[in-house]
């Protein structure tokens, strides 16, 4: 499915000296190296539930991609309560679909998306998911809808 998907999380392992290495940077801070792993390991998680629930989010992927995080809230909280938006918006940009955007123009519609459906992501997680996965992703369609309409 995805660039790891031929790999098993317990049977892949890379150390720090290997991160450091890859990177081509003498100082890698811990965090940084933390921010690497969590990232990969989220990202594995997702194809996991993504291949387990092929169907499911073949028919609907903003509903797939709520359950997900609602599955995983425990995670995404801590994430949200340590500050760590930033890192929040690189995971959620690698768990969007959408590739690379060669013209600019679209490119400027897209980042208006991801980060419009990451608002509303955000805004679940720190109402510490008071909300079904189902309503959140009325939310996001009344959302892009709200929008196609003003414009």
């Amino acid at each position: 499915m995805g660039a790891m998907s031929g790999y098993s999380f317990v049977s892949f392992r890379i150390g720090p000296i290997e991160i450091v290495n890859e990177s081509g940077h003498v100082k890698v801070s811990v965090k940084r190296i933390t921010g690497v792993l969590l990232l990969f390991k989220i990202t594995y998680e997702w194809e996991r539930y993504s291949e387990k629930h092929e169907e499911e989010i073949k028919k609907d992927q903003n509903l797939g991609m709520s359950s997900y995080i609602f599955e995983n809230r425990k995670l995404f909280s801590l994430l949200y309560k340590k500050g760590l938006i930033i890192f929040l918006m690189r995971v959620f940009e690698t768990l969007v679909p959408g590739g690379e955007v060669v013209d600019k123009n679209m490119s400027y519609l897209m980042a208006f998306f991801t980060y419009g459906y990451f608002g509303i992501i955000y805004q679940w997680i720190k109402y510490d998911f008071d909300e079904t996965p189902e309503q959140i992703k009325a939310h996001i369609e009344d959302t892009i809808l709200s929008a196609a309409k003003s414009t």
